[in-house]
């Protein structure tokens, strides 16, 4: 935001406080976005970028995330300023390397002020991304309003170390409303493009021979992929596979009835409406599009992750769970039966229909 808007913003502050009119400011700045990395922080936020638009379409949006070509890339094809902050990494052992942290971590906060003193943002907004944690806690000295959704079971890192500066926190289960207590989150659902849903309702597909859909996550899954490379000959007797791998993450195999994509955003609609069975990790975008479109789904949680608390809740509404160091042929073939035959799982309610709309408008709301 430039210098000529500030002063206009501050001056109208002033007179309004002055006159105890504050609620009659009109002057909207900016909303703040963050999420990098992978696209997990990435699409909830993205389907309240599409409610925002339709709600207040002249109003400012900036994504700030990590110097990723695919996350860039899908956030400016929503027409949003992107701009990027490198995240500050540690090892988890000794290392030299981790002597440079604090100097590192210095320098993102400089960047981090400079970004919030050139738009001047209203409202932060993130959903578990690390790109958030040093905006946010420089965005309360600059009076910018925090707004945190918590998507997993398991709190994530950079919410936990931001969740007390929050002024709204919303919460993706209903049991997890005081997960950041004293705070207390507002129940929403996980937020889904509506975009998406509409894409896949286009597709009319006939007369196409079965297929499964593995997918395993925006930057793909290593280990699920050799597994199901390894099941790939007997799968392929009965069905067509579609299999998402993650960019550099490809398997060397080629068959008629196989069909590898390494990273995929808008065709993504096309592949959900022809799977009948998907095989996906645990991610809360992921079981919130899943639930949303009812797909018969075997999910496969990164092993010693997050995803674990969250394959948990699914096996206890009904899911099939299946862990991946258990893979097989004939384990899978197995699985994809009991998939087949489970009749409207309860997993399927989690998917909340305005949850979207409903992040948007609080977005949206006056300080």
């Amino acid at each position: 935001m430039n210098d000529n808007l500030k002063l206009a913003y501050s001056a109208e502050v002033a007179s309004a406080t002055k006159a105890g009119k504050t609620s009659n400011l009109k002057l909207d700045r900016p909303i703040m976005f963050c999420g990098g990395g992978t696209l997990g922080a990435v699409v909830p936020l993205l389907a309240v970028v599409e409610e925002i638009k339709k709600l207040s379409p002249e109003r400012e949006l900036v994504w700030v995330g990590t110097d990723t070509p695919q996350i860039k890339e899908v956030v400016e094809s929503y027409g949003i300023k992107f701009e990027t902050l490198p995240v500050v990494k540690a090892d988890r052992f000794w290392s030299l390397q981790n002597l440079a942290v604090p100097f590192n971590f210095i320098r993102v906060l400089v960047k981090a002020a400079r970004l919030l003193d050139k738009y001047f943002p209203e409202t932060i907004v993130n959903a578990g991304s690390f790109t958030g944690v040093p905006l946010i806690w420089l965005g309360k000295v600059f009076g910018c309003r925090v707004i945190i959704h918590q998507q997993d079971r398991v709190p994530s890192l950079s919410n936990q170390l931001t969740g007390y500066l929050a002024n709204v926190v919303t919460v993706a289960f209903s049991d997890m409303k005081h997960i950041f207590t004293p705070k207390i989150g507002i129940y929403l659902g996980n937020p889904i493009r509506q975009s998406l849903l509409d894409a896949v309702a286009k597709f009319k597909i006939q007369n196409l021979k079965f297929k499964i859909l593995v997918m395993g996550g925006s930057s793909g899954a290593l280990g699920l992929n050799e597994k199901i490379k390894m099941c790939l000959p007997q799968l392929l007797e009965k069905f067509q596979v579609i299999h998402l791998t993650g960019r550099g993450k490809g398997v060397d195999f080629k068959n008629e009835n196989y069909q590898q994509e390494e990273f995929v955003f808008d065709g993504l609609a096309r592949f959900y409406a022809e799977a009948e069975v998907v095989i996906s990790r645990c991610g809360l975008n992921a079981i919130t599009e899943l639930s949303a479109l009812k797909k018969k789904t075997i999910f496969v949680p990164l092993p010693d992750s997050h995803q674990g608390a969250n394959a948990q809740w699914l096996a206890q509404n009904g899911a099939v769970v299946l862990r991946q160091a258990e893979i097989t042929s004939e384990i899978l073939l197995k699985k994809i039966g009991e998939a087949l035959e489970s009749a409207s799982p309860k997993w399927w309610e989690f998917y909340q229909l305005d949850a979207a709309h409903k992040l948007a408008e609080i977005v949206l709301e006056s300080k």
